[in-house]
């Protein structure tokens, strides 16, 4: 990128300027990890968002979803690298953390949108299965760690319940369809509880705040 260059050149001069007559590098090092690479991260941020949300706005009103799946993996990104490498950028983490509301609402998308949700909810759970031992050797250090799991088993559970709800809907009862999303709502955020998923039951009910409140819902003749 060609941003890169004059970000480069100040370093370099920096370098000369400040220690380059120590030639102590670790020195520098340090400078260049907590300055030059957060600076790289907000570019590869600011390029990411101009191309996935703006350059889509010709193909239609407002920000597309593939868009969103671009600002929402960009923000990821942040996260994870304060997580990671750059612990010290407190502010990563502080923009990281708008992924997930992102995600939750393109889950809910994608369930209202599907024509096929059996096969939807399968690639969800062989997604989950796949990343879970990964995971697990994350964060308790051996192949199976049952006490946190990844974020994927979370949004099954949401998609089971949006099934759930939609079942009732269908029924074209208004007051059955309000008690039954209710009690199914309850029983997610108890199930993401229990089975201590990503984000936990919490983030199941952030998945079905975007489900009930987006599109032309029944219960919102109640408003």
């Amino acid at each position: 990128m060609y941003f890169n260059v004059p970000i480069i050149i100040v370093f370099c001069t920096l370098y000369h300027v400040t220690i380059g007559k120590q030639r102590d590098f670790g020195f520098f090092w340090k400078r260049l990890k907590s300055w030059y690479f957060p600076g790289i991260v907000v570019q590869y941020v600011l390029i990411a968002i101009w191309k996935g949300v703006f350059m889509t706005r010709k193909k239609c009103e407002g920000i597309s979803s593939f868009g969103l799946h671009v600002l929402a993996m960009a923000l990821m990104l942040c996260d994870h690298l304060w997580a990671t490498l750059l612990t010290n950028q407190e502010w990563l983490t502080a923009i990281g953390r708008m992924a997930f509301p992102l995600f939750a609402f393109l889950s809910a998308e994608g369930f209202r949108r599907t024509k096929n949700f059996k096969k939807y909810a399968l690639r969800l759970l062989v997604a989950a299965i796949i990343s879970e031992v990964p995971f697990d050797l994350m964060y308790g250090g051996t192949p199976f760690y049952p006490f946190h799991q990844n974020v994927i088993w979370m949004f099954l559970l949401a998609h089971l319940c949006m099934f759930g709800v939609r079942a009732v809907e269908k029924r074209g009862k208004l007051i059955l369809t309000v008690i039954a999303g209710v009690l199914i709502s309850l029983a997610g955020w108890l199930a993401g509880t229990l089975l201590m998923v990503d984000y936990g039951g919490e983030g199941v009910l952030t998945v079905l705040l975007f489900f009930f409140f987006t599109g032309e819902r029944p219960w919102q003749k109640l408003c």
